[in-house]
Parts: C-alpha cells; structure tokens; sequence
C-alpha cells in the first residue's frame, strides 16, 4: 500500500505493509516486556498439567534477570488478564502489555498453583510488574 504525504508544498510517497496482528501481539512481545515466556493454556495442555480449569496462558518460563523474576513470577503460574482487564488469547494479552510504556508497571492477574507439600489450594491474585 502506498501513502501519499503532502507537507508544507512538498509531497512524499511512503511504502506500508500491513501485517497480521498476531504476528506483532504474540508471545515474543510478552517477553520482550516482561522476561515470561507464555503459552495459551488449552483445555488439552490444561489436563495434561492436571489443571481443574483452562484459559490464559501458563508460565513456562520466567528469564533470569527480568521484570517477571523481580516480581517474583514462578514458572506454572497461568496469566488471565492485565490490569483486571481479561484477556482471551495472545493476541490481546499482547496489546494490553503494550499499551503501557516502559518502566510503567501492569498488574497480571494469576493463578498460582499450590506449592508442593501444602494443603492449599490454588491462590488467585495480582502480581506488579515492571516492564522494559
């Protein structure tokens, strides 16, 4: 697609190429933000885990050094929405994410799963985080 730009009696002709959302709102972006690599919680990833529910997106892991470390973010945590905003698949979770600037903080809602050796259950909450 070609944009014609008139300014000030000067014109420019800029190149645009659209792509999918999903290829610039997707798991990279989240981790690039926040130092978690994601995956889509499905119900099948769900009952291969041993998980009651599914939906969101499981840790797999959190990257050494990053915001989701200094927050405390454990690997198996599952991510249901920012800000208390849900989010249905990767694709809004990553427009959440990047809605905010870095070094501004977004709150994940999770799901942490109980800790082995512990009567408890799963703990629901928020965790701030900082993004880069």
């Amino acid at each position: 697609m070609s944009l014609l730009i008139r300014r000030a009696g000067a014109q420019q002709t800029v190149s645009l190429r659209l792509v999918p959302e999903r290829d610039f709102f997707n798991a990279e972006l989240i981790r690039q933000k926040l130092g978690l690599q994601v995956q889509e919680l499905t119900r099948e990833l769900a009952t291969s885990m041993g998980l009651p529910f599914f939906g969101g997106f499981v840790v797999a892991d959190v990257d050494k050094d990053s915001p989701a470390a200094e927050a405390r973010m454990e690997k198996y945590f599952v991510v249901r929405g920012v800000d208390n905003q849900p989010a249905r698949d990767l694709v809004e979770l990553g427009r959440l994410v990047h809605a905010k600037r870095a070094g501004e903080s977004v709150r994940l809602n999770v799901i942490a799963p109980p800790k082995r050796g512990s009567f408890g259950g799963f703990r629901e909450g928020s965790v701030p985080v900082k993004l880069k």
